[in-house]
């Protein structure tokens, strides 16, 4: 259907303000769910931190072939972990070829792991 030019145009709704915080009700609880780390919680962000927590250390390559992604989508997702503290990279020098990127988790990466682990067995096993 062809819009009228002489019609004007109808402004859409706007949202109305949340009543409370992301992650609190109006009871003031937190819900078990809104404990899981957004930022853990994509699944290539886990199947990072899960083979990191496995391995200690793995290079690009590994984790490109274990999690069966692309070289644009880990490097996506790395940056996240990166710029969220949980994750640090390096770089090893290699005769005549570039670099390899390793990554290792870092302490806070550890920690927001097994946070996230946590909140999970809070889901399944509630009290």
């Amino acid at each position: 259907m062809a819009m009228d030019p002489a019609m004007p145009a109808i402004p859409r709704k706007e949202k109305a303000p949340r009543a409370a915080s992301a992650g609190e009700h109006t009871d003031g609880m937190t819900r078990p769910l809104d404990l899981l780390d957004d930022v853990i919680h994509q699944k290539v962000r886990l199947g990072i931190m899960s083979c990191l927590l496995a391995t200690s250390e793995a290079e690009f390559a590994f984790l490109k072939s274990a999690l069966m992604v692309s070289d644009g989508n880990l490097s996506t997702h790395l940056t996240v972990l990166e710029d969220a503290g949980y994750v640090a990279s390096s770089k090893v020098a290699a005769a005549k070829r570039p670099g390899k990127s390793r990554y290792t988790l870092t302490s806070a990466g550890r920690l927001a792991f097994a946070a996230y682990v946590a909140a999970l067995e809070a889901l399944v096993r509630p009290e």
